[in-house]
């Protein structure tokens, strides 16, 4: 790995405004232990659930019908293995549903392998416990160790030294364990959570209790492919929270707006082939190119920046281009694990940075701990 600007204490006054990036490795860390991308399906599959008999069985099937969606399209390799892509699986049965060649037979299979391995991927991000559990709230963790609970003690030390317009977050990941914090931080810290998007809770009766967040009270939680606490109704087109609990979608579940069974999840799979067509999704996506525009500091957590990620690439890339134009500069950090060699990320996460940035990037002098660590080091 060629010699670069490394960093270790990190001083949060030495920037106006501030985003934070995160990636599975932000969530990967103790005590949330959600699975890296490459090992979900190994997750979903030798993980045991909780329920009764008619939930064990149908999870039980849906574990075999994933094993064979996936060998259907890469028969050399088990689904446990973690070289198994997910893009790629997702990749083909999208491009069976839209190339002429194929039987409504082969689009029905396309259509249900799609569907169920999406149903996979949010069971193996499930975290499991109660959304209140003391590593969810800063300020009031008593000494529980929790990398999101503890950033966020960092930038909001006290109701009156609260800003929330000087951070804002991103985050790709599908897991609520930020969010958690977020909603949670409330009781001691006068702010409110932001996704960015209009929320039909707070006008709808019987749903969630989630009040629209003030504008001088919000802290911005950007979520680029959804989260699993995110539904909405393919009828009225109306999105709502469940808060601090996963959603789960009955077939029978009524919308709390228009009544309709008609409820679906707000998730973005893995694909080489997706698209950012959902409104929900556009909205957030429009939200992040504003605030990367109006941040002079990007902190990436735990992200390796992946070339399948090509949209948010070339996102960062006009978002530069439009703050260069302006004469700001952009400062940007990675935090990463330090690999064994001693090198503070590993070759390929640090060429996927290169490759976009070149010789701006700072890189944390990164311990065994990732993520963990470094919110010790923010003063």
């Amino acid at each position: 790995m060629d010699t670069v600007e490394t960093f270790k204490e990190f001083k949060l006054n030495d920037a106006g405004k501030t985003i934070w990036i995160f990636g599975a490795g932000a969530s990967v860390v103790a005590p949330y232990s959600v699975p890296t991308q490459s090992k979900m399906l190994k997750h979903f599959l030798s993980a045991k659930y909780p329920g009764k008999i008619e939930r064990q069985k149908r999870i039980n099937d849906l574990k075999n019908s994933v094993r064979e969606y996936c060998r259907y399209v890469i028969p050399g390799i088990e689904p446990e293995d973690s070289r198994l892509s997910l893009e790629e699986v997702f990749s083909a049965y999208e491009i069976v549903l839209s190339e002429t060649r194929s039987s409504t037979d082969e689009r029905k299979y396309a259509e249900n392998a799609i569907r169920e391995v999406r149903d996979a991927l949010r069971l193996a991000t499930y975290v499991r416990g109660r959304g209140d559990a003391r590593k969810w709230r800063p300020h009031a963790r008593d000494g529980v160790p929790s990398p999101y609970a503890e950033l966020l003690e960092k930038l909001f030390p006290s109701k009156e030294l609260a800003n929330s317009k000087s951070n804002c977050f991103i985050t790709f990941n599908y897991d609520i364990g930020i969010d958690r914090c977020l909603i949670n931080l409330k009781d001691l810290v006068d702010l409110d959570l932001d996704y960015g998007i209009v929320l039909a809770n707070p006008r709808t009766k019987n749903a969630p209790k989630f009040y629209s967040s003030r504008d001088d009270r919000g802290v911005l939680l950007l979520r680029t492919h959804g989260a699993l606490n995110w539904i909405r109704c393919d009828a009225c087109y109306s999105v709502f929270t469940t808060v601090n609990k996963h959603a789960y979608v009955a077939d029978t579940q009524q919308c709390w707006a228009c009544g309709s069974e008609k409820l679906d999840y707000v998730l973005v799979h893995p694909s080489f082939t997706r698209l950012y067509k959902d409104p929900v999704i556009q909205l957030v996506w429009g939200r992040c190119q504003e605030e990367l525009v109006l941040s002079n500091r990007w902190v990436f957590l735990g992200y390796s920046l992946p070339m399948a990620d090509v949209h948010f690439r070339e996102l960062i890339r006009h978002c530069l281009r439009q703050r260069e134009k302006s004469g700001k500069e952009t400062k940007i950090h990675v935090v990463g694990r330090r690999q064994d060699n001693g090198d503070p990320i590993s070759q390929i996460v640090f060429d996927n940075y290169r490759s976009l940035f070149g010789d701006k990037i700072l890189i944390w002098e990164s311990t065994k701990g990732g993520f963990a660590d470094f919110v010790k080091y923010i003063v």
